[in-house]
């Protein structure tokens, strides 16, 4: 309700502001609790299933964080026009996000080519994860960083990001407060 109709709430940008509402017989928590089972699922939240949509019975349901990944909508920053394809150099690179987990599955020379490739790789992710990645493209190496050590970059507040890919998969190491820790996690990591 919150994030829907209060504008200092968290999240009220991404909810409220773009006309996201709670339906009228939800505005009694008894009916929501009556049409959704009375409480949460372990593990589960509420879902949309049309993210442009309200929340009412025939549009929710619970679903786990996994599943709710799936059900993204395209962030506002998105330059390409496409959920999960970044222009690049030119190019357009796919990604999929699940977990905290980031999935380069390759850069292509069209949008079209970009798009289908994520379909097709959430398409086999969903039915067999190890055999999705392991159509992953052999990972694009380079280092654009600031720091010159590929996978540490400076955070705005001055400490240090730390990340790396391995076998296609992009995954986040920890934040540092100095260069050094941060250096040393990357080199670390890089032994494992």
């Amino acid at each position: 309700m919150a994030r829907c109709y209060v504008d200092i709430s968290p999240g009220f940008e991404n909810y409220g502001a773009r006309g996201i509402r709670v339906c009228d017989a939800w505005q009694s928590f008894r009916q929501f609790a009556a049409d959704m089972g009375g409480k949460k699922i372990a593990g589960m939240s509420l879902d949309r299933i049309d993210n442009d949509s309200e929340y009412s019975p025939s549009n929710c349901k619970w679903s786990s964080h996994s599943d709710q990944m799936f059900n993204r909508r395209q962030f506002g920053n998105n330059a390409s026009g496409a959920t999960g394809v970044v222009r690049i150099a030119g190019r357009f690179e796919a990604r999929f996000h699940n977990n905290g987990v980031r999935y380069r599955v390759g850069r292509y020379a069209t949008m079209d080519e970009a798009k289908t490739a994520r379909e097709d790789f959430i398409k086999l992710f969903r039915t067999d994860p190890a055999a999705a990645v392991a159509r992953i493209q052999k990972p694009t190496v380079w280092c654009t960083s600031e720091t010159k050590i590929r996978g540490v970059s400076q955070h705005k507040d001055g400490g240090f990001i730390v990340r790396a890919t391995r076998n296609g998969v992009r995954q986040y190491i920890g934040y540092f407060r100095t260069f050094d820790e941060a250096r040393d996690a990357r080199r670390e990591f890089d032994k494992s």
